[in-house]
């Protein structure tokens, strides 16, 4: 309002100062078409940009009622009200596009308005996509009634250019839009080219659309291009820039505004006092009276529509109707489209130009002048920016966590002797809780009378006083601390995208399952299955697998695959992360709530943060472990580069650097970060890498044999691999997933790289399954069948792989039917599995088992004892190596068992876990027993529970 007063001033001083009166004399002649195509694009940028997406998509269908239906109303109610009340004898082509100038609300002037209330988010969202909208809509219907005016077409063809217009536009603006992500995508962490390019792209788009080819709206490609970049800016734009970029546009539009305001009232000023032959004394006081019907007809308008604002989005009620009405703030746009009518050479008559100009830059600086005050007096008279009981409740909490907080500070500074000098009592007085907490108590009308009454000055009793006005439910509670646990949520959500710490795409899905479970506050947290919905289709997985095999289309649904895990894992890892930290968050404010609704709320965290740790487990760690390297090393590299580049400019700031250096040490880190985020994604091993990695001693031709029997399955969680009894059809080597296997000798969880059910492929066993297996999660497994034992390049490694179950089931041979199974599975862990060919000469210097063959004539059963002399293997044979200062528990007169018991102590004070096996709850395991008749055979009796072990075998790829 300011501006435009000025503008209107400079026109009256102007002709009396030299220096101004030629440029105030030639503005109000300046060609419109360059001003239309050089301002209109940066104004409706700048405010798409800033439009909250998920309220906006929320709120849809009621903002497109007020931007259109209200809107086309509204001007057709001005022009009966021009020419019936008022007596303007114009055509009512002419009439209804004035009546449009003069009752859309301006998306500017509206919003900086909004920016200084404190009403609900829902009904500020609903009033801001409203004037976002217009600054097209009215556009197109402005065009529209421009086309009617000069070529005077059919109602068919109208409409036919309607729908041409706005359907032109968002394809227009969808393409562009499209085409802009792709290549800035590319760009990384530089705020000129990004934010140039982004800028061009929209002019580009805008002069597009204009072109005599394409003839669409402009600014309905721009509002779409806008909206894109709102909705998927993080997904687009480097983080570290997107804060600046939108700074920058925004101090250009303001920029823009102002000049345009300032020419608005140089105009105004020009045809309403030198200029005026046009306007008559009754038109001068018009511009009060068409101000005053503006309200009246956005009143019906809105009466009108409020069935259809009821049923759709969050509806609304009547303080929002009200509030909906008061909403009718003019603005520059209104101005830019008056100056298109002085401008455009089809309206040729002077009266309606002149009066066009006074009428909407004299209304809109009316409304800049008194529709914020009588907007903020509706706000505030309807309580619209009062808070609940409940609301005032958890402030007076907070605000209890900080003065306590403050006199703890205080207690610290006295105690301190640097300032002994201080005058505590004049710092209290100016600075003390005590003011914090009036001024929150002064904001409410509780507070104000508690105040007026109250006799005491101390925080915490003015405090305590307050909050015992309050009768709360802990229904209420529980909604308004929800309500605080998800904005706290989402507020880390984006702060670990802007730190680099999570995808951009990856923090949208996180943010949009705070605003959903934000919309239904009332229901226990479910934030999680939100998320799972989004990253998780079984069905999409496993068509992606599927085709991922084909030879010629393999690789690109591998990579689609890889795309969706990673994905998945970002998702689930932030969510994890972030929803710990927000606990620690609020606990650490220790907010004095309710002890019992707090631990509620925790606890339905604690359920949601647990159903992603599992499905974390289930469907990628277990699954995808390659890709799980990658991410985890691409973030931690990221992580550390953000932390040299932070480092940089701290030392950069404090001097310690030159700029040249100071360039060269940015440039370096920008670089290196650029390398990690466009690095490409691990490639998807095939069966035959995994089967050549897993057997390396095997050749061409055994492993074209081995690859020609293998079948590979895919089995869903909690699925029977085979089950105990039934008869032998395999071994399953773990392509993805975990396995367990269960049976009263064993109890062990498998995961990739592990052979389920390898013993059974050993010589010696019956041809039954002894054990039960069953898929912990989703699981991809290749069926070994019995035929390669034939092969001696797989022999070694089958017998490394089953050590732990081969001694288990063959205890009487080892002399271990009385030992404990975690000593067992300790020593088959530390040793080593080792094929011996005839003709070798060794020596067994710590002893151990022999699984096949004689290694020489004079060994008495499987145990070879320790010894330094050197022997000549006589047969071929598989010999598990004991480890290691084995023999020092090994001696003459005592038993393996208690040799194995011993090595266990002695190794447990500085092993965790075996080297191949790690035990869980290994020092809950009690002494078994299993029958000398429990050999080989099977018949086992269930009646002892055994612990679970983690196999944990390393694959190492040959060179």
């Amino acid at each position: 309002m300011l501006i435009l007063t000025l503008g209107f001033v400079l026109r009256v001083i102007g002709p009396h100062l030299e220096i101004l009166k030629e440029a105030v004399e030639l503005i109000p002649s300046i060609d419109i078409d360059v001003v239309f195509l050089i301002v209109l694009p940066i104004l409706i940028l700048e405010s798409s940009l800033t439009a909250n997406w998920y309220t906006i998509k929320k709120e849809f269908w009621q903002i497109l009622c007020l931007s259109t239906t209200l809107t086309m109303l509204n001007a057709v109610l001005m022009g009966f009200s021009l020419k019936y009340i008022l007596g303007y004898s114009f055509s009512w082509d002419k009439l209804i596009i004035l009546g449009l100038l003069l009752t859309f609300p301006d998306h500017l002037a509206t919003n900086s308005i909004l920016k200084e209330i404190f009403a609900s988010e829902r009904l500020e969202a609903l009033i801001f996509g409203e004037t976002l909208f217009n600054q097209a809509i009215v556009l197109v219907i402005f065009e529209v009634i421009l086309n009617i005016i000069n070529d005077s077409p059919a109602v068919p063809e109208s409409i036919s250019f309607v729908f041409r217009l706005i359907l032109g536009g968002i394809f227009i603006g969808t393409i562009f839009s499209i085409c802009m992500s792709i290549i800035v995508k590319r760009i990384l962490n530089d705020l000129h080219i990004e934010t140039t390019f982004i800028l061009s792209v929209a002019y580009l788009l805008f002069f597009t659309c204009f072109s005599t080819s394409i003839k669409v709206s402009g600014p309905v490609g721009i509002l779409v291009y806008g909206l894109y970049i709102s909705a998927y800016g993080k997904t687009i734009i480097s983080s570290d820039i997107q804060e600046e970029m939108i700074i920058f546009i925004n101090v250009l539009s303001k920029d823009i505004e102002g000049i345009l305001y300032i020419a608005s009232g140089i105009t105004m000023a020009n045809y309403s006092v030198y200029e005026n032959s046009e306007l008559e004394s009754f038109d001068y006081a018009c511009v009060i009276i068409v101000f005053l019907i503006s309200y009246v007809i956005r009143a019906i308008g809105i009466i009108v529509h409020v069935p259809l604002l009821k049923n759709f989005g969050y509806g609304v009620g009547f303080k929002d109707i009200v509030t909906c009405i008061f909403a009718n703030i003019r603005g520059i746009f209104n101005c830019i489209l008056a100056f298109i009518i002085l401008n455009d050479s089809h309206f040729n008559e002077e009266k309606f130009k002149v009066l066009t100009i006074y009428l909407v830059i004299g209304t809109s600086w009316i409304s800049l002048l008194l529709s914020p005050f009588f907007f903020k007096y509706i706000i505030k008279f309807l309580r619209l920016e009062e808070i609940n009981d409940v609301q005032e409740n958890m402030l007076a909490g907070v605000t209890k966590a900080i003065v306590e907080e403050f006199e703890n500070k205080i207690g610290q500074l006295q105690s301190d002797k640097d300032f002994k000098l201080i005058h505590w009592d004049n710092v209290l007085k100016l600075a003390g809780p005590s003011q914090l907490v009036k001024s929150i108590l002064k904001k409410s009308k509780k507070g104000k009378k508690m105040l007026h009454k109250s006799k005491t000055h101390e925080a915490k009793e003015l405090l305590r006083n307050f909050t015992s006005q309050f009768t709360l439910t802990r229904g209420n509670l529980k909604v308004e601390m929800r309500r605080r646990y998800f904005n706290t949520l989402k507020g880390l959500y984006l702060h670990a995208f802007e730190t680099g710490m999570c995808n951009g795409e990856s923090s949208l899905i996180l943010m949009n399952s705070c605003n959903l479970s934000l919309d239904k506050d009332t229901y226990k947290m479910h934030d999680w299955s939100i998320v799972k919905n989004i990253i998780f289709k079984p069905s999409l997985f496993r068509f992606y697998s599927r085709l991922s095999t084909i030879k010629c289309i393999g690789g690109i649904f591998r990579r689609l695959l890889y795309k969706k895990v990673i994905q998945a894992y970002d998702v689930a890892h932030n969510f994890i992360k972030y929803h710990k930290e927000t606990e620690e968050l609020i606990d650490k404010m220790e907010i004095d709530i309710d002890k019992t609704v707090f631990e509620e709320i925790i606890k339905e965290a604690e359920e949601e943060i647990d159903k992603a740790q599992e499905f974390l487990r289930a469907y990628v760690i277990d699954t995808y472990p390659e890709i799980l390297s990658e991410v985890q090393t691409k973030r931690s590299s990221k992580a550390l580069l953000y932390y040299q580049r932070k480092t940089v400019e701290k030392i950069y700031k404090h001097g310690l650097i030159n700029e040249i250096e100071y360039e060269t040490l940015i440039n370096t880190v920008e670089s290196a970060i650029r390398i990690i985020t466009f690095k490409g994604l691990p490639s998807m091993p095939i069966l035959r890498e995994i089967m050549i990695n897993r057997f390396p001693g095997a050749d061409s031709s055994e492993m074209n044999f081995l690859l020609s029997k293998i079948i590979e399955k895919k089995y869903q969680p909690d699925t029977n691999v085979f089950e105990e009894g039934e008869e032998f059809k395999g071994a399953f080597f773990i392509i993805r997933g975990r396995v367990n296997e269960k049976s009263s000798w064993i109890d062990q969880e498998l995961i990739i790289g592990n052979i389920v059910g390898v013993q059974y492929l050993l010589p010696g066993l019956s041809n039954t399954y002894l054990s039960t297996a069953k898929t912990y999660t989703y699981a991809i497994l290749a069926v070994i069948p019995k035929e390669i034992i034939e092969y001696q390049s797989f022999v070694s490694d089958l017998y490394k792989e089953a050590a732990e179950e081969y001694i288990l089931l063959n205890r009487r041979i080892f002399d271990l039917v009385d030992a404990n199974e975690k000593y067992i599975i300790r020593i088959a862990g530390a040793s080593t599995v080792a094929k011996l060919d005839r003709g070798k000469s060794i020596s067994f210097r710590e002893g151990g088992f022999v699984f096949k063959g004689l290694p020489y004539s004079k060994l008495k059963g499987h145990i070879i004892k320790p010894s330094g002399k050197i022997r000549e293997i006589e047969e071929e044979s598989i010999v598990m190596m004991f480890p290691k200062d084995f023999s020092l528990c090994l001696y003459k007169g005592i038993s393996v068992s208690e040799a194995l018991k011993s090595f266990y102590i002695k190794t447990n004070s500085r092993v965790n876990a075996p080297k191949d096996c790690q035990n869980e709850e290994i020092s809950s395991i009690g002494d078994s027993r299993i029958d000398d008749s429990q050999i080989i055979t099977g018949g086992f009796e269930n009646s002892i529970r055994r612990p679970t072990f983690y196999k944990q075998r390393i694959i190492v790829p040959t060179n």
